[in-house]
């Protein structure tokens, strides 16, 4: 096979399944060499798709993905399409056809109607044969795409196969070397001459993500606007309107009129500042009204005589009433509220609880443009959303479901009002006496956190339900998770397994190390906390070994989960002791060795009092063989214990290398609970799709032909007589029998899990509540939405109906502690 047969754009000419495509998918290419690329991709990652902190908004925006490292064979899963390989030779050009032969993870175009891809070309990108060989694949359906959103402007007919554009960022002086079917597509820049070429490298990169993110974000709206994808009086228009009270002076119209003048030299948008920028002689309130309902987004200056205004207040209602776009579709303006209070007692405005909030400040450099970048931020995301929502709309349709308002926003109590008005509103065939048909409101994301979705669903009649686009499309494609019991004897634990992994990158994930950040990986923080709101909203609890994942806003969503769980009671009735109520069930149970009790300090122990039991194992230790050889021996008992108290275990990413036990730490945690489960069933679910120790097990698991991998093998990590382990082995030779019967346990669980996996796909595992060829299909799915919809709708009702877990086990460990 020559190297340009391998096909890495996936599905460019199909057609099938139009429904389960996102609207739209970013890609961030950069060659890994280039030293700001992790920065700036995961600065478009958090833009886009990031939570800012908010546990709601994780992950619910518009999906970006990564590609960077190479895509080697050892990534491969079962079925997956191999790059051709090439053979090492001597000759002068041996390097280049090297490079013709690497390749990047294969990107599935049909998983997207739209894909936008965002190559950070440097030198090293230009210098790489294999780059401009993509980027070139890349600007040919770039073109074709182009011509065709030209054919579907004259009238012509559309087809539903995906479109590619490419949105070049050009960081190289030698873009000219670049072949000229990539350099006729216009690029971007980030560096100007006025750029302080001896900045600091964290200056550098803050400057270049803030233009990254503004450019990006004006190329986005341009190119959809173009594409005619929008519909007249969406989101996708030129107009912006301030709201502010002239009473306030300089911190009403003041900062209005400097929001107006960075306006102007933004691009692509008017800005309308008052009655003046309408034509004498026209009916101004009218005009300014129908503006406010109408402008691309609304700018409220919240000054401290704004709320007592009449006409901000009607303006601000104007811009946030829901408007119907079709289909059952509805919308509101995309809105930024800018905070000038100057100090003197004031109010909020209602309509504005779920927009995001921007303080003034004194209106530094770049202030107003910031500020824009976000209003057009909301809007991009809103006409993601109003896309999404069209596809959901049409598939409740098809299924005869009731009606639905498909919302674009985070719905607030004002605008569910108005929403629940209309949803009752007579039709013209419907007799008086007929009661109104159930309905749905249908909001973007993954799902409120539990207290907010109750609170607002109790101002809706009971007829209608409020609920997240996935538990929508979750109703659509498997049906409804079994209503909540109100009082609960017990509550089901599942073990959530997961570290980063050292080939993120090569999978096409944040490798957690862009800025210096001490973070974990991004995406790894979205998948995480989609599976830690799906067990937690069962009711269910979270074992979790090890120190929390400080960047999975762990601690937030446990606070909001903690107070909706239902309260639990004895069976016989009996209300609980006081020891119960002094030290309750909490909803996260964190496993951690002794050693790592200096990550808790009073502080944070306070701050989980009654949302996380510590269960802390090992002795203190003060030399340093001690120390190492009490952690492995610790690590080995709480995974036996873990294992031991638990109903099922999810397991993603892990550490293949660096690890301080006797073997990569999710693979002793599998080793433990496969060899103690029955040898037919299982209780563990293996995502292979967030790579490390899990992908090596999956691989594994699922093709006879492989054999154990490395990662899974003694000698890997004793083959350096300064490893962790050999250090500890040469040391302790007693430890040597528990370490070998250590692999020898994974080994068997493998073996056991792959005669499970060679199973017919119909035969059920009883205690999943799956059958064997979704519990395959989990192994391999992309993503998380699916692992996230199996879990929440098949596998927790069915370990909360199942009763009790699993007993005790026998001690796995018994070497003399030290000391």
């Amino acid at each position: 096979m020559s190297p340009g047969q391998f096909e890495w754009l996936v599905g460019a000419g199909s057609s099938a399944d139009v429904q389960s495509r996102v609207p739209l998918s970013i890609y961030v290419l950069w060659h890994p060499e280039f030293e700001d690329g992790p920065a700036l991709a995961r600065s478009v990652a958090e833009w886009w798709n990031g939570g800012g902190g908010d546990a709601r908004a994780l992950g619910a925006g518009i999906p970006v993905h990564f590609r960077s490292a190479d895509w080697t064979e050892d990534l491969n899963l079962l079925g997956d399409p191999s790059p051709p390989r090439t053979e090492p030779a001597s000759e002068p050009g041996a390097a280049r056809i090297a490079r013709l032969g690497t390749w990047r993870r294969p990107v599935r175009l049909d998983e997207s109607d739209v894909n936008i891809f965002v190559p950070l070309v440097d030198d090293h990108m230009v210098a790489d044969v294999s780059w401009r060989r993509d980027l070139v694949e890349l600007a040919r359906h770039h073109d074709a795409t182009q011509q065709r959103d030209d054919r579907t402007r004259s009238g012509a007919a559309d087809d539903a196969t995906p479109r590619v554009y490419l949105a070049t960022i050009q960081m190289t002086a030698a873009w000219a070397r670049m072949p000229e079917v990539i350099t006729s597509v216009k690029a971007l820049y980030l560096d100007v001459w006025r750029d302080d070429k001896h900045e600091h490298v964290h200056r550098r990169v803050e400057r270049r993500a803030e233009r990254l993110r503004r450019q990006l974000t004006q190329a986005i709206v341009g190119l959809l606007r173009d594409q005619g994808g929008t519909k007249p009086g969406t989101e996708l228009m030129t107009q912006v309107f301030l709201s502010h009270a002239k009473a306030d002076g300089e911190f009403g119209p003041g900062v209005a009129e400097r929001l107006r003048d960075a306006g102007a030299g933004y691009g692509q948008i008017n800005v309308f500042y008052d009655e003046n920028d309408l034509p004498i002689g026209q009916d101004w309130r009218a005009k300014m009204l129908t503006a406010a309902a109408l402008g691309v987004g609304f700018v409220a200056v919240l000054s401290d005589r704004y709320a007592t205004r009449y006409w901000c207040r009607l303006e601000i209602q104007q811009a946030r009433t829901p408007t119907e776009s079709g289909d059952g579709v509805w919308t509101v303006r995309p809105t930024v509220a800018v905070v000038t209070f100057a100090g003197a007692w004031t109010r909020l405005v209602g309509e504005l609880a779920t927009v995001p909030v921007v303080a003034w400040n004194d209106g530094g450099p770049g202030r107003a443009s910031e500020i824009f970048d976000r209003l057009f931020r909301e809007a991009l995301v809103s006409e993601f959303h109003r896309r999404y929502a069209a596809k959901l709309a049409r598939w409740a349709a098809q299924a005869g479901h009731g009606p639905a308002a498909m919302v674009t926003w985070t719905p607030d109590a004002a605008s569910l009002a108005h929403l629940q008005r209309e949803l009752r509103r007579p039709r013209p065939d419907q007799p008086d006496s007929q009661r109104p048909p159930p309905a749905v409101v249908a909001y973007p994301g993954h799902g409120f956190l539990p207290t907010e979705e109750r609170d607002l669903d109790g101002l809706l009649d009971p007829g209608i339900d409020l609920l997240s686009y996935e538990a929508l499309r979750d109703r659509l494609s498997q049906g409804a998770p079994p209503a909540q019991a109100e009082v609960v004897s017990r509550y089901p634990v599942l073990a959530l397994s997961v570290g980063d992994a050292e080939n993120l990158a090569a999978l096409g994930y944040d490798a957690a190390k862009a800025g210096g950040s001490a973070g974990g990986s991004l995406h790894v923080d979205v998948a995480v906390i989609r599976l830690a709101r799906a067990i937690l909203e069962c009711p269910a609890r979270i074992a979790y070994g090890g120190v929390l994942r400080d960047s999975a806003n762990f601690v937030s969503l446990l606070h909001d989960t903690v107070a909706a769980m239902p309260p639990r009671a004895r069976p016989d009735g009996q209300r609980l002791s006081a020891a119960e109520v002094a030290d309750p069930e909490t909803p996260l149970i964190n496993w951690v060795i002794r050693s790592r009790l200096k990550d808790y300090p009073a502080s944070v122990r306070a701050e989980l009092t009654g949302l996380c039991r510590l269960m802390v194992v090992g002795a203190d230790v003060a030399d340093d063989l001690g120390k190492a050889l009490e952690t492995v021996r610790a690590l080995s008992v709480m995974r036996a214990q873990l294992a031991a108290s638990t109903d099922a275990t999810v397991v993603l990413a892990g550490k293949r290398t660096g690890f301080p036990g006797v073997l990569p730490g999710l693979a002793e945690e599998v080793g433990v609970t496969v060899t103690s489960d029955d040898p037919g069933d299982v209780t563990v679910v293996v995502l292979g799709e967030f790579g490390g120790v899990a992908r090596d097990l999956v691989r594994y698991v699922l093709d006879p032909d492989l054999g154990l991998p490395p990662s899974l093998q003694l000698a890997t990590h004793t083959a350096h007589p300064e490893a962790n382990l050999a250090v500890l082995l040469n040391a302790r030779p007693d430890l040597r029998e528990h370490v070998v019967q250590a692999y020898a346990r994974a080994a068997v669980a493998l073996d056991r899990l792959r005669t499970v996996a060679g199973r017919d796909g119909a035969t059920l595992l009883p205690r999943l509540g799956i059958d064997v060829e979704t519990w395959r299909a989990l192994m391999r799915t992309s993503g998380i939405g699916f692992a996230v919809r199996t879990l929440r709708t098949r596998i927790l009702p069915c370990l909360r109906d199942r009763g009790a877990a699993r007993g005790p086990r026998a001690p796995l460990f018994s070497i003399t502690p030290p000391g």
